[in-house]
């Protein structure tokens, strides 16, 4: 869920470290070291993500979810600091966030927040010794490796291969044109990969993809449209951020042809409908969460957030909260002289929203995809 953006220039330092948890001081303070000679010194997290640039949607999301989970954490007695990190969507200033992050003498980084980002951030993660833990990072390439990243969703494998089996199987869609955004190839590639593999094996006609590099200008959205369209398919499929879905998907249903829409999870964040308006009605888009479900601790959530930020949460905030509480609950299991990613493995089972967070020996998570469609101007779960 996931992009690079260009800006005019790089942030600074203090632009990175946005702020902390706590009174604006304290941020100060904890960016500076000055809070070592404190006694009961709070523990420190890092958020990482894409705070600004074309698809900050994901990354407020993200930094939402993980906030009310501390700020909840705080309430209850937990001597606590988030501080925030923007990545914006530039692998190239890494290193120095990296440099900032490790400054900051973190226990841990709630992040990246996508897969591009993910690509450089995870060897230098390594190489600093900075555990971390995503909410929405998905690509398949970083499944079954020994390092320091975890991840509280699954993998494009299982999220691609559900998505076509729905619309074959479900839907009956027998010829398909997909477009994708190589702006973000770790996670579009492998996503489409996937998904077309599932769908000819079983018996869709699947064209190859119609690429291009985001955030999208019109004149670009209407020639990819056109690209698609003229393999003359039953459903459009777009692996996407949402800002580009909702452009593909209004100049798709000025065609007469009015092919059947399906987007990736990245595009399910509520500026899709926002943006898409009446052109997104009836388009099926996956999500790893079921905005639909009655569990008590999501419920609890949903109340919560909706107070603190005015607003509904989406895919990216519910993902969050769960990869903070993973850390807060290691934190509360950690053995004296044990490393927190081995706390994580030994226990391997946490408590999330809606499902139990179970690590395998490599730190991934099988979190389960639900098939939802657009009605009315809303998610509307139609199968898990």
């Amino acid at each position: 869920m996931e992009s690079l953006n260009a800006m005019n220039s790089p942030p600074s330092r203090r632009r990175l470290l946005r702020h902390a948890v706590a009174w604006p001081l304290g941020a100060a303070l904890a960016a500076t070291g000055l809070h070592a000679c404190a006694p009961h010194a709070p523990v420190r997290l890092a958020l990482l993500a894409g705070l600004t640039g074309a698809i900050s949607d994901l990354g407020v999301g993200v930094r939402d979810g993980a906030l009310l989970a501390i700020e909840q954490a705080r309430a209850a007695g937990r001597a606590l600091e988030l501080l925030e990190f923007d990545d914006a969507q530039r692998p190239e200033m890494l290193p120095e966030v990296a440099l900032s992050i490790a400054s900051a003498q973190v226990a841990a980084v709630i992040g990246p927040a996508t897969s591009s980002i993910a690509q450089t951030w995870i060897p230098l993660a390594q190489e600093h010794g900075l555990l971390s833990v995503s909410p929405t990072v998905t690509s398949h390439d970083f499944s079954g490796l020994d390092d320091l990243f975890f991840r509280v969703c699954a993998s494009t494998r299982l999220y691609a291969t559900h998505s076509a089996t729905f619309a074959v199987q479900r839907r009956g869609w027998r010829r398909l044109a997909l477009i994708r955004d190589d702006a973000n190839a770790v996670y579009t590639r492998s996503w489409a990969d996937f998904f077309l593999a599932q769908a000819r094996a079983l018996g869709a006609a699947v064209i190859e993809p119609v690429v291009y590099r985001g955030p999208l200008q019109p004149q670009q959205a209407h020639t990819v449209v056109q690209q698609a369209l003229a393999q003359q398919p039953d459903a459009l499929v777009l692996v996407a951020s949402a800002s580009d879905t909702a452009m593909l998907a209004q100049l798709a249903r000025r065609s007469p042809q009015t092919p059947a829409l399906q987007a990736a999870e990245w595009a399910s964040t509520d500026q899709l409908i926002v943006r898409g308006g009446r052109a997104v009605e009836g388009m099926v888009v996956s999500q790893y969460f079921d905005r639909e479900s009655r569990t008590p601790a999501y419920l609890d959530f949903l109340q919560h957030f909706e107070q603190r930020f005015r607003r509904a949460p989406g895919f990216a905030e519910v993902a969050a909260h769960d990869a903070a509480q993973v850390l807060l609950q290691a934190l509360q299991q950690q053995a004296a002289g044990e490393a927190l990613n081995a706390t994580l493995l030994r226990v391997r089972r946490f408590n999330g929203l809606q499902d139990p967070i179970v690590f395998d020996a490599y730190g991934d998570h099988l979190r389960p995809l639900v098939m939802t469609e657009i009605r009315n101007g809303r998610f509307r779960t139609v199968a898990a």
